[in-house]
């Protein structure tokens, strides 16, 4: 697989950055994730993205809109340069990462590091609870970690320096398959999931925590999109343990998944009365043109 790394598409194995680069030595870089839905970049997605990206650049004190332009003009050529790849292993995400490139701590940067490669969809390694993740539904359990635990950084800011993301990946992975730990705001609600947003169906409405509590989550922005769009009424308010063991149904909303239902929280079976998750996963299915969910049950059983 090839991928792109400071102008130059590379191998995936010789792609390198200097060892003195800001994001290696004091993690100052954000980054995107996106994915492929039958080999295919979606337009619309691969757009919410760069706006994310030039909201997180701008937040680092990066100007933006070079390396937006570098994103709009590679990311497709980078999907057909590993085409043959990506067809073989089912769909790809994208990683992209963006640096303060190199430069000393307390002095003045270079130019940015920029990264982008791909990463095959992790079917059959469990991710997917073995293709029946859409039925059988998500896992969550809480991290001992809360967002953003000393509070420097906004939630919004998709950073690569994400201490309490890792602390919760590393618990997800002692987990098991279909586990998402859980994060907390600083005023005890539940803010997301590791690597994805979350929500709750309650009395035919879908309920999402504020958007300035939490990353803003592509996934969730098209999910919320396709609501609307459905007339399904969405309210946006702090959610506790207590909303989640008392909603209809709980949704995870992420790159890989587009929405996924949840099927307990810290060990409690919540309910899964999904009609509004239902209704927008086949708004998902008919926005991308794909069946992922055949997809996953294939791929992943």
């Amino acid at each position: 697989m090839q991928a792109f790394v400071n102008g130059d598409f590379v191998p995936l194995e010789e792609a390198k950055v200097s060892a003195r680069d800001r994001g290696f030595t004091i993690g100052e870089g954000v980054f995107e994730v996106w994915r492929t839905y039958d080999a295919k970049p979606v337009e619309e997605i691969l757009r919410r993205h760069r706006q994310r990206l030039a909201k997180s650049l701008r937040y680092i004190e990066v100007d933006p809109d070079p390396v937006i332009a570098v994103a709009e003009a590679v990311w497709p050529e980078l999907i057909e340069r590993n085409r043959t790849e990506i067809e073989a292993a089912g769909d790809m995400w994208v990683l992209s990462i963006v640096t303060g490139g190199v430069g000393e701590e307390g002095g003045a940067r270079g130019e940015p590091t920029i990264v982008f490669m791909p990463k095959p969809l992790p079917y059959g390694q469990g991710f997917f609870a073995e293709g029946r993740l859409y039925d059988v539904g998500a896992r969550l359990v809480p991290s001992l970690m809360n967002e953003n635990p000393f509070y420097p950084s906004d939630p919004r800011v998709k950073s690569i320096s994400r201490m309490s993301n890792t602390r919760s990946e590393r618990k997800q992975v002692r987990e098991g398959a279909a586990t998402w730990a859980i994060t907390f705001d600083r005023n005890g609600a539940i803010s997301e999931a590791t690597g994805a947003g979350l929500g709750i169906e309650e009395e035919g409405r879908l309920v999402v925590p504020p958007k300035w509590t939490r990353l803003e989550s592509v996934s969730m922005q098209i999910s919320l999109k396709i609501a609307g769009e459905l007339g399904i009424e969405i309210e946006e308010r702090p959610l506790t343990v207590y909303d989640f063991v008392n909603a209809d149904a709980a949704y995870l909303f992420g790159t890989s998944i587009a929405i996924a239902p949840v099927a307990e929280l810290d060990g409690i079976k919540l309910a899964m009365r999904r009609n509004v998750g239902d209704r927008i996963l086949k708004g998902w299915i008919d926005f991308v043109e794909f069946d992922f969910v055949e997809q996953c049950r294939r791929l992943d059983s």
